[in-house]
């Protein structure tokens, strides 16, 4: 039997302090997103090529926030699954929840100024999208700077609908912050538990029984546990571990191509699908190694205000490309994939513009709680957790 000691030694020779793979995900999962509304929803009722199930099982968006909930509960789990740390941090509970209304403020800032300038174009496109369920049913009020505020600080948890919402691309966030409330409830009692593993392994069962999303912060969690007890470097060692991992990422493109693009949100099937893509990719060392790649860090960097920003452009940029088109039937902007690609790159620019400003805002975040604590001995530094 391994002693707790090797396993952490082992482990951590192979890996660094900081899981930097789950930021690769992350931004690989914001771009499927951002796509995802791109091909998927602006253009895929009048493209019905767009909607191919080739092209659903490769921009997958409900399947890409599946994947966000398993990577927080991973991230947010860290400090306690990692025997190298000292157990849940107490500056990580505080900061979640100004973690994540930040960026939510300064993208519904974004939506509120593009509001007041005339520069959203969202109802004008939906006829011609043919998306009055979609386009349609976006910003239907007047721009209130009082609004955005009690939605950003409250309302995008609680009740994150179209008729109320600057960025309804934002629903996931109540259920971000629940979940992050669950991760950290496990955290105060982990380090007590005869087997964590099971505990979390059969919550995260019960749960998707249950059809709960939360069910997927317990698998993050699971994979936490596994990483540290070196489950994942044993199997990266495997002789056929690359071929195994291949079939497994074959097996899922082929589930997802033969299954109902229009499932349910609570469909238990695809919470099982993103935790065996999760673990498989967590699996498989050529896949880590990709996710480390300079590409997936930049990705992972600014995939925060990458997920968060797509609105403010679809809303403006994309939408008037659409209504221009319609004027102007010659013109270029009469190609969806210009629009699309273009849309992207928008985006990805805004993201990193918006990363900037994050940065320093989480910088002053970090010192403001910071001064909130007595300093203890062996103090614990700053968070290092990649959420």
């Amino acid at each position: 039997m391994q002693t707790v000691r090797s396993v952490t030694s082992r482990s951590s020779l192979q890996t660094p302090r900081r899981q930097i793979e789950i930021d690769g995900i992350r931004g690989w999962a914001a771009l499927v997103v951002l796509l995802f509304h791109l091909v998927w929803e602006v253009f895929g009722v009048i493209r019905p090529s767009y909607r191919s199930p080739l092209i659903h099982s490769a921009l997958d968006g409900t399947l890409a926030v599946y994947v966000f909930f398993i990577l927080s509960g991973d991230a947010l789990s860290l400090t306690f699954t990692d025997p190298s740390r000292s157990g849940l941090n107490e500056r990580v509970v505080v900061k979640r929840y100004f973690r994540l209304v930040g960026p939510i403020l300064f993208s519904s800032l974004t939506v509120y100024a593009l509001m007041k300038l005339g520069l959203t174009f969202n109802h004008e496109a939906s006829p011609i999208a043919q998306r009055a369920d979609w386009f349609g049913l976006f910003l239907p009020f007047k721009p209130s700077l009082g609004d955005v505020f009690r939605y950003s600080l409250m309302g995008v948890f609680t009740d994150p609908t179209f008729q109320k919402s600057y960025n309804p691309f934002l629903w996931p966030m109540g259920i971000e912050l629940v979940g992050s409330l669950i991760v950290f409830s496990v955290g105060m009692v982990y380090r007590r538990l005869v087997s964590p593993l099971t505990v979390c392994l059969s919550a995260s069962v019960y749960l998707m029984i249950l059809g709960s999303v939360f069910s997927l912060f317990f698998v993050g969690i699971s994979l936490g546990i596994l990483r540290a007890k070196g489950t994942f470097v044993d199997l990266q060692e495997l002789p056929f571990g690359r071929l195994l991992c291949a079939l497994s990422l074959v097996g899922l493109v082929g589930f997802n191509v033969f299954t109902n693009p229009y499932v349910t949100p609570n469909d238990a099937g695809r919470y099982v699908e993103a935790a065996v893509l999760v673990f498989v990719l967590y699996a498989s060392s050529d896949c880590v190694g990709f996710m480390r790649s300079n590409a997936s860090q930049f990705l992972g960097r600014i995939s925060f205000p990458l997920y968060f920003m797509q609105f403010p452009v679809i809303a403006s940029w994309t939408s008037w490309c659409l209504v221009h088109s319609q004027a102007h039937p010659h013109s270029a902007w009469k190609s969806a994939p210009l629009v699309i690609v273009t849309s992207v790159i928008i985006t990805v620019f805004v993201a990193y513009g918006a990363e900037l400003l994050e940065a320093r805002y989480l910088r002053a975040l970090d010192r403001w709680i910071r001064e909130l604590f007595v300093p203890a001995s062996g103090s614990r530094g700053a968070d290092h957790s990649p959420t």
